[in-house]
């Protein structure tokens, strides 16, 4: 994006325990507003599929006019037609993680426990589009 010369935009209506309303929430604000949107990533494969049946009450399809991308490849995600794009985490490092976090906050309360960060694979499946290339230049056929 930042190649591209374009800011991410963030959109929250409200939070609840219903992640697939709060999805198909957020994108009707984006699309009441007329925002220019070329791709939405969802906090949640659940968000994705409230987005994306919000975009296709606004006659939108995914991928092709608007890429979309979850996050927890949950089940669900490749059985979609076409199959949700998503963020595989591995949720039993992640639980190791917290668990060491937390262990290590009761051994020496006060200390600040470090940041870990959990590797994340991207799952390249259907509701995305690739790069158009930029036709005006000189090197484009390099690009995608």
């Amino acid at each position: 994006m930042k190649e591209a010369g374009l800011e991410p935009l963030g959109q929250t209506v409200g939070l609840s325990d219903n992640y697939y309303a709060n999805g198909y929430a957020c994108a009707e604000v984006i699309l009441d507003r007329r925002l220019p949107v070329t791709a939405i990533f969802a906090a949640y494969d659940e968000i994705a599929f409230g987005v994306w049946d919000a975009l296709r009450k606004h006659g939108l399809e995914v991928p092709q006019d608007i890429s979309l991308v979850g996050y927890g490849d949950n089940e669900e995600s490749q059985f979609k037609a076409p199959p949700l794009t998503t963020v595989r985490v591995d949720k039993a490092q992640v639980g190791r993680q917290l668990a060491r976090m937390a262990i290590e906050k009761l051994q020496q309360p006060g200390t600040r426990i470090p940041e870990v960060i959990v590797p994340v694979t991207l799952v390249k499946r259907a509701t995305t589009r690739p790069l158009l290339a930029v036709a005006a230049a000189p090197d484009s056929a390099s690009r995608v």
